[in-house]
């Protein structure tokens, strides 16, 4: 029950990220919102929101095998190739903008 509250959770954080416009665009205007997240959350959130479009950008999530997998490619992303959402255990990294 616990981990179902915390789905619930993260998929309402990610939403209200979402539709609230918060999340900064990148310089480059881009039709996608790219989030990245670890095996954990990722295949939590891929069925509720990829391929949903908010605010005419559609949602493409990427999932990763670990947490460290996701914090090795997050440490070499750049501006161009980073995610616009961070999606980590609780405590660590729920959601992080990557600088543009």
């Amino acid at each position: 029950m616990r981990k179902r509250n915390l789905v619930a959770a993260a998929v309402l954080a990610a939403s209200s990220l979402l539709l609230s416009g918060i999340v900064a665009a990148p310089a480059a205007a881009s039709d996608k919102l790219i989030v990245w997240a670890d095996d954990e959350r990722g295949k939590q959130l891929k069925p509720v929101l990829d391929g949903k479009v908010y605010g005419g950008k559609t949602v493409e999530i990427v999932t990763y095998t670990s947490k460290t997998t996701l914090d090795t490619a997050f440490q070499a992303a750049t501006a161009s190739n980073g995610p616009d959402i961070l999606f980590g255990p609780v405590g660590e990294s729920v959601t992080a903008a990557k600088k543009r």
